[in-house]
């Protein structure tokens, strides 16, 4: 693996968000919202792309962990290395789980306020564009865009 390679392709693929810090990948996501990059014959989550790009080898059976719980954020000084259980506890701690019944801004995990979610649905461009100017992963905008995310906000905004 070239490392000085890597780390040049992640930040073609990614954007600083200036209030937060964060480095969003702008490439490919998984389901869950991280990154996807391909790396030596495989798919790795982009988040532990960039901890071996910028910090190095990570220990067997370990994973890497977001300090910002922001999935498309690669940006290393937001990474942790630690086990499932490390991860667990770090999000209880934090109040950063999904409950039932808990959409939108009053979700622990949301990055987003309604208005940026309504200024995003009403946005003029493409998603590529929309996405760095909002500083948010494309799959966010399409989400938004198509009623698929943020669905409570859009079908109350105008078209």
């Amino acid at each position: 693996m070239n490392i000085k390679g890597l780390a040049d392709r992640l930040d073609a693929l990614s954007i600083p968000e200036p209030t937060t810090g964060c480095h969003l990948w702008l490439g490919a996501i998984d389901a869950a919202g991280y990154g996807k990059v391909w790396l030596d014959g495989r798919t790795v989550h982009a988040p532990r792309a960039s901890w071996m790009a910028h910090r190095g080898p990570i220990p067997s059976g370990l994973i890497i962990c977001h300090r910002c719980d922001n999935p498309p954020c690669i940006n290393p000084d937001h990474l942790f290395v630690g086990t499932h259980k490390d991860n667990a506890a770090d999000r209880t701690r934090k109040g950063r789980f999904a409950r039932c019944g808990q959409a939108g801004e009053i979700n622990p995990a949301a990055v987003l306020s309604k208005e940026t979610v309504i200024a995003i649905f009403t946005a003029e461009g493409g998603t590529m564009e929309i996405s760095r100017r909002f500083g948010v992963p494309p799959s966010s905008v399409s989400g938004i865009r198509l009623g698929q995310r943020w669905r409570s906000v859009t079908s109350e905004a105008p078209a």
